[in-house]
């Protein structure tokens, strides 16, 4: 039988039978972009065309299998399995479903690409957020893979070079019976160097075999992939144009030896390997050599990141350009075009891109960076037209909200008030639509209407613990009188006391309680509450903060150290949390604390600017002035050669070099803020200031800065710094 025939069909999973006989089946499972289209799966016209038979699990969505569909499906398949020989396979969401199916699919071998070890945010919250937005505790899905939910022998494939990926790879690596299997600059698409040759029935063919394969068994077959992968080739020189361009030496003899090998003479690689160098204007004359046929046989995206990341912005534009030109219906790509172009102020024709990219099918999916772009162009208009008639109604209310939530940011809150409300009146009627205008409502200062709606859904699902919990949260802020509000307070204790005596509460409810305990007031019971959340969930990375958070409003200042210190190891790879936590070292006061989460961030992102101003600013407070003079004069002379700092980093840079002491390079850096906005007072201020400490260190009045010895009043300044 060759014809494919759907066997289980639920309403978040499908099973499809593409049966060609034998004594083995490949058991596929879809990655999160590749949903449910007709009767396709992944890998089946691979396997049809190399005579294997297979069965395809798709999901609608991206949904990580929920655990009740997924016994239906299991069910349905061993059925028709029938005790033949079961290898399971899959990239990323897919991965994750090849690995955690495996037992119950008696599976002999597991072939997993880029999996996830879990999505819930319990678990992945501090090293890998990416699609903890999917999780939904009521489906059961996404949840960690257990020992028991392995097969003997399980492979994962990945690319050192994605930390995410890596700390997935290292969770499961723990595992009995699991093989890791490193395929270097393959990034996050290491399933396609097994497709490349028919090479997956390579992979496929070793592990029906009686003897499991060894790990370098199957590490041969897709290292011989990698000189016919373009996709191979683009990503190992994305990456070793980054190296070259964070290494001291800049030596272009492994890059220079790869275009070679591929006989490639492209002055766009040219360019941008003599802008890692620091060759900027051999970089600048290299890319004016390039014509559109340089553009035609490469990674744009690929390459655009590369320049990103090496802040070549001429290069970035160019490739930009190219994008928007050459892949039009690339929603994604042409969005991180647009981003170069505002950088570039080139917002007309930034407008024009968006303008054109609300019209694909696809653009309601990107709601997010519509309405970025659209508040940074001030044209909310861009997302207005998002609202076609055939999109469907879920994501006509995604990109409502979208919508209100540009007119918030952008100060209109009259028109984001308005079109809440028609939304709630026309179109948000299920109760993920009514949470999600609730939010609104509470980001928007209207704390009643939020109320109101919170209880309505409270009426339907009163089992909700989370949801009482932010009823009572709301109330606490509805502004009252003195008297009425002590009464009101008393009263919302009560009942917050009783939702927490029900029995076997969820972690997640004593985080939220937590929360509320704090708004009433009642900070001992806020800590008992974040304490009995992490008695439930130990290690929780998001907890164990709010625990030094609350540790340290009680003036525990000792056990409040002691948690953020614990906290640091487990966040060094998530620079936005190594931040907060560093603001609350600077609040208990621990000066050497902070200096450490600033310097892990760093290290996370060396060439970001706002990481590279963040942490020269520790240094000087803490006193290394040398260091932090050194970080931003490296800082200063690199935007000189590539500008891509806004007008607003470059005078928080005149700030910095103007607190270390460097009183050139702050009147180059205020002279190049006055250049872009003529009319700032803060600039004007700053080189007043500049003048005049000039004058007095000529007088002798004030001595120049020295050394590493901390300036006079720096803990209060860095305090202030930080609470702002």
């Amino acid at each position: 039988m060759t014809s494919k025939t759907i066997i289980c069909d639920t309403e978040h999973v499908i099973a499809i039978e593409q049966d060609l006989g034998g004594d083995s089946v490949v058991i596929t499972f879809n990655e999160m972009k590749r949903v449910r289209n007709g009767l396709r799966f992944c890998g089946d016209a691979i396997f049809l065309e190399q005579g294997i038979s297979a069965f395809g699990i798709v999901t609608p969505r991206p949904s990580w299998y929920p655990r009740r569909a997924m016994d239906e499906v299991i069910a349905a398949l061993l059925e028709r399995i029938k005790g033949r020989r079961v290898v399971t396979y899959g990239h990323n969401q897919g991965g994750y479903g090849a690995l955690k199916f495996s037992a119950r699919l008696r599976a002999s071998a597991a072939l997993s690409f880029c999996p996830q070890w879990s999505i819930n945010p319990a678990d992945v919250a501090s090293f890998d957020p990416r699609f903890a937005r999917h999780f939904d505790e009521a489906l059961g899905n996404g949840l960690r893979i257990e020992q028991q939910d392995l097969c003997d022998n399980a492979y994962i494939f990945w690319d050192r070079t994605q930390k995410m990926d890596s700390a997935n790879a290292a969770k499961l690596a723990g595992l009995v019976g699991v093989k890791t299997i490193v395929a270097p600059f393959s990034v996050h698409d290491t399933i396609r160097l097994a497709a490349v040759g028919n090479r997956t029935a390579t992979l496929i063919n070793l592990c029906t075999r009686d003897m499991p394969p060894a790990a370098s068994d199957l590490r041969q077959v897709i290292r011989a992939s990698r000189g016919q992968s373009k996709a191979y080739l683009n990503a190992m020189l994305r990456q070793l144009l980054l190296r070259m361009g964070h290494s001291r030496s800049r030596s272009s003899v492994f890059i220079s030896r790869v275009l070679a090998k591929a006989n490639n003479d492209n002055p766009l690689y040219s360019a941008l390997i003599n802008h890692a160098q620091g060759h900027v204007s051999l970089a600048i004359a290299e890319l004016a050599r390039t014509t559109a046929r340089h553009f035609a046989n490469v990674d744009l995206v690929l390459l655009w990141q590369a320049s990103n990341k090496l802040r070549f912005v001429r290069a970035e534009l160019a490739l930009a350009v190219q994008i928007c030109a050459t892949l039009p219906a690339n929603t994604g790509a042409c969005l991180g075009a647009v981003s170069t172009l505002i950088r570039v102020a080139n917002l007309e024709g930034a407008h024009r891109e968006l303008a054109r990219l609300a019209k694909h099918g696809d653009a309601a999916k990107h709601i997010d960076r519509f309405v970025e772009f659209a508040v940074k162009l001030r044209k909310p208009e861009v997302v207005e037209a998002l609202l076609s008639d055939a999109l469907p109604r879920s994501a006509r209310v995604s990109v409502q909200l979208g919508l209100v939530n540009a007119y918030r940011r952008l100060g209109d809150r009259p028109n984001a008030f308005q079109k809440l409300l028609a939304l709630v009146q026309n179109r948000a009627d299920s109760a993920e639509d009514l949470r999600a205008v609730a939010d609104s409502f509470d980001q928007l200062g209207e704390v009643a209407y939020a109320v109101d709606i919170r209880k309505r859904l409270l009426r339907s699902t009163p089992g909700d613990h989370l949801l009482a919990l932010d009823v009572l949260d709301a109330e606490a802020r509805i502004p009252l009188d003195k008297m009425r509000a002590y009464y009101r307070l008393k009263k919302l204790h009560s009942e917050l006391d009783g939702i927490m005596r029900v029995p076997d509460l969820p972690a997640a409810v004593w985080e939220r309680a937590s929360h509320v305990y704090e708004q009433l007031g009642d900070v001992d019971s806020a800590l008992r509450a974040i304490r009995k959340a992490l008695g439930a969930r130990a290690g929780r990375a998001g907890a164990q903060q709010r625990l030094a958070a609350l540790l340290a409003r009680k003036g525990l200042t000792r056990s409040a150290r002691q948690e953020l210190a614990a906290l640091l190891p487990q966040c060094r790879q998530d620079p936005s949390r190594l931040r907060v936590l560093g603001g609350l070292a600077v609040n208990l006061p621990d000066w050497q604390l902070a200096l450490q989460f600033a310097e892990a961030q760093f290290q996370c992102e060396p060439t970001d600017p706002e990481g590279i101003l963040y942490f020269a600013r520790h240094l000087r407070m803490a006193g290394d002035r040398d260091r932090a003079q050194s970080l931003l004069a490296s800082l200063f002379h690199a935007e000189r050669r590539s500008p891509s700092i806004s007008s607003e980093q470059w005078l928080q840079l005149a700030q910095e070099l103007y607190d270390v002491g460097d009183s050139k390079l702050t009147k180059e850096a205020v002279t190049e803020v006055l250049a872009r906005e003529p009319n700032s007072e803060a600039a004007r201020t700053l080189a007043a200031s500049t003048v005049q400490l000039e004058k007095l260190r000529k007088t002798g009045a004030v001595a120049p800065p020295r050394g590493n010895a901390p300036r006079p009043g720096f803990v209060s300044r860095l305090v202030k710094i930080f609470r702002r």
